[in-house]
């Protein structure tokens, strides 16, 4: 009888609740994930780049930013499908992800910035993400190599913005000498000096640094804009015949 009893009871289980744990298990699989950073437009950049990778090893995925990252970034990550959902870092609902990362991607665990970065920066995120596939090929370098009409990403439309008032009608190099944070990406004064003056010996044009508000004074400038806002920044290099600067935004 106890027996018998039992055997009702299992099966009382197994039909109430193995419904409930398959479905549930279904919902979860079609959770799409959540990738998190905040800020520095090069970074969230890379963490795109790899967004076959991440299709490849999770499907689906949103990508949540800070306002000023969305506000350039949303229109060329949606046009360019790099990934399923662009969106402000306070629009992450809870519960709507199987699961979030909050990308870091430097190595901070083996002391960076103090101790050098030993890989690339892509090999990092695609670690911290733990892609299927996590070796980054490298490029090969073809000395001839013509830039496309058409970006390999699709056409992504563009509007020059006008040129600040200060350089209108100039021609200028605009020059940018500080980076975000990192000090392996810098040089010194003096080596800033020996790049401006080559330029003052070799053209006409006018040096206009660009950056932000603490950024060192160089020497031998036309205009300084380096602490106006972002717009004014990059309509500035938008207009230069050169920019000379380093790979973190200001």
């Amino acid at each position: 009888m106890k027996n018998e009893a039992f055997q009702h009871f299992l099966k009382f289980i197994m039909e109430n609740t193995l419904p409930f744990c398959k479905n549930y298990t279904k919902r979860l699989k079609e959770k799409p994930i959540a990738i998190v950073r905040p800020g520095a437009l090069g970074d969230i950049l890379c963490i795109l780049s790899l967004h076959r990778e991440i299709r490849e090893t999770y499907g689906e995925f949103d990508f949540y930013c800070h306002d000023s990252s969305f506000d350039v970034l949303q229109g060329f990550a949606e046009q360019n499908e790099l990934c399923d959902g662009f969106h402000r870092c306070q629009e992450r609902p809870e519960d709507a992800h199987r699961r979030v990362f909050e990308v870091i991607g430097y190595p901070i665990h083996l002391g960076y910035p103090k101790n050098p970065m030993r890989l690339h920066l892509k090999e990092y995120i695609s670690n911290e993400l733990q892609l299927k596939k996590q070796t980054i090929n490298q490029p090969t370098i073809n000395k001839s190599i013509q830039l496309p009409s058409v970006s390999p990403y699709g056409v992504v439309p563009l509007v020059l913005p006008e040129p600040p008032k200060e350089v209108r009608g100039h021609k200028f190099i605009t020059i940018q000498n500080k980076t975000g944070w990192s000090r392996y990406k810098e040089l010194y004064s003096e080596q800033w000096e020996t790049i401006i003056n080559f330029l003052h010996r070799n053209t006409s044009y006018k040096i206009v640094q660009v950056g932000g508000p603490d950024d060192p004074p160089l020497k031998g400038i036309f205009q300084r804009l380096n602490g106006r806002n972002f717009t004014t920044n990059t309509a500035a290099i938008a207009h230069a015949r050169l920019h000379v600067g380093l790979d973190s935004v200001f």
